[in-house]
């Protein structure tokens, strides 16, 4: 079967997605990913209003990527995750998420 990873960084929607939109058309199956990157976390990004403007802008994809069938993954990490450049070990480690309840 072959799977696709489409990370989310700065545009959190689903219109207008190139790569989301390439993944579905070459996958049977698409893990939509998002990291929350601790390093931006601790400068200006981890400030209470931005802060609840990305968390309401993941909340808003997410639900987006549901009406989909798809439910979007939230990792921590930082600007290089070793399990995004192993879809395996990735996929492995976001199973729980995607099969937990919504």
């Amino acid at each position: 079967m072959r799977r696709s990873i489409v990370l989310f960084t700065r545009d959190l929607r689903v219109r207008d997605q190139r790569a989301l939109l390439a993944a579905v058309r070459e996958s049977e199956e698409v893990v939509p990913a998002f990291v929350l990157d601790r390093a931006l976390l601790a400068r200006s990004c981890g400030q209470p209003n931005r802060l609840a403007f990305l968390l309401e802008a993941l909340r808003d994809l997410d639900a987006s990527l549901r009406t989909r069938g798809a439910r979007l993954v939230v990792l921590e990490g930082s600007g290089h995750t070793p399990q995004l450049e192993e879809p395996e070990a990735f996929y492995a480690a976001a199973l729980p998420f995607l099969t937990a309840p919504a």
